[in-house]
């Protein structure tokens, strides 16, 4: 129910535009993600390989910044 003394606005909006806006809201998505995965990574430091005796590589050891 409207709130008086305010006006309601309709969407007159083309259906380019409302796909425009979830594209935009996908990209949002997007960049949010790799803004967390870009700090997530910033505490990483650089693995180092670690080798078996017998020159087998074994699962990289990482180590975290303190």
């Amino acid at each position: 129910m409207p709130q008086a003394g305010k006006e309601l606005k309709t969407d007159h909006r083309s259906a380019a535009e409302v796909e425009l806006e979830l594209i935009e809201r996908s990209l949002n998505t997007v960049v949010v993600g790799l803004e967390i995965l870009t700090g997530i990574c910033a505490g990483i430091e650089e693995s180092e390989e670690v080798e078996e005796p017998e020159g087998k590589l074994l699962r990289p050891a990482i180590q975290m910044r303190s």
